[in-house]
């Protein structure tokens, strides 16, 4: 039986893979939508040039064009810090009040964009989970921004670069969100890693660090390379059957949130493999999917054109089919 397979956490799911009973109708296109224009009266700054009765000028407003899904969009990544759905609604609508004729429109407006964008939010959060499970990325790393060695832009850059060259040269795979500390908004970068075995760049030692939260001494591990390129970083191995890594995942997933959907990973990173499997290896169908889904058994079996490969681990995923 042809399948594709994804993991949620606790056991192997497979859906069935079907032939197409019919072609899929072409998309009617979208009409592009109706462009406004916002202005935007500038500020006015201490170096702005005085008046004759010494009273600072302010510079001249500022005129964009955008639409209201442009505009949405924007208000809804500056509310990110907050997950309350009312919360986030009155600072949009707030915010974008002054583009509509009435409160009802806006009311319409809103109501389908928060529940589009909340919709969009749940699928990919979903998708990530699936996508960390999968590659079981299991070991959780932070790297911290040190201003003794550069500045912020070429901290990041630098950094995600390397992580590039590491999954390219090496076969790393990586899924990181930026944050910036709540205590001192220094600028952190915090991924789950996957390292194949023997491509670790420098060694993971242990070190004594100070811990500006806890306000205290604490033991962790870190690499040597890391700690000398861009300075403090932890590097936790965490076994992907552990609550710990699903604490982990769901850390760097909250900042789906706060950032719009936005994660930073290596490429490659998909949601589902392709593989063959026996009707031996299946524990039970799920319920409400057509007879389409399965629960698979942990160690069920690989095949391929017919070909037995072995038991199913991770490292097979290179020789595989992977997919959204």
């Amino acid at each position: 039986m042809e399948i594709k397979l994804y993991n949620d956490g606790n056991f192997p799911i497979a859906i069935k893979v079907e032939e197409k009973k019919r072609e899929t109708l072409p998309r009617s296109k979208k009409e592009p939508e109706k462009a406004i224009v916002i202005v935007e009266p500038a500020e006015a700054k201490n170096d702005s040039p005085e008046g004759e009765n010494g009273v600072t000028e302010p510079k001249e407003s500022v005129t964009r064009v955008t639409t209201l899904s442009a505009e949405f969009e924007r208000w809804f990544r500056e509310s990110g810090d907050t997950k309350k759905w009312k919360s986030r609604y009155r600072f949009i609508a707030e915010k974008m009040a002054g583009l509509f004729e009435s409160k009802k429109e806006l009311r319409e407006f809103l109501n389908k964009k928060m529940n589009d964008a909340y919709r969009a939010m749940a699928v990919r959060r979903t998708k990530w989970h699936r996508r960390a499970y999968l590659h079981q990325l299991d070991t959780f790393c932070t790297f911290t921004y040190d201003s003794a060695k550069m500045d912020e832009e070429k901290f990041k850059k630098k950094l995600l670069n390397t992580l590039r060259h590491f999954a390219s040269r090496r076969g790393w795979k990586y899924m990181g969100t930026w944050e910036r500390g709540g205590k001192n908004g220094r600028l952190h970068f915090h991924a789950l890693i996957r390292v194949p075995e023997g491509e670790m760049v420098g060694e993971v030692v242990n070190v004594t660090d100070y811990d500006p939260i806890r306000e205290k001494l604490i033991s962790i591990h870190s690499n040597t390379f890391f700690m000398e390129t861009f300075g403090r970083n932890t590097f936790e191995k965490i076994p992907c059957n552990s609550p710990l890594f699903a604490a982990s995942v769901q850390y760097i997933l909250k900042y789906l949130e706060k950032g719009g959907g936005r994660m930073t990973a290596s490429r490659g990173l998909k949601t589902f493999v392709k593989m063959e499997v026996s009707e031996e290896d299946i524990i039970t169908p799920l319920h409400d999917y057509d007879d389409r889904k399965y629960i698979m058994f942990q160690d069920f079996k690989v095949y391929t054109n017919g070909e037995c490969l072995g038991q199913y681990n991770v490292d097979m995923l290179d020789k595989l089919e992977l997919t959204d």
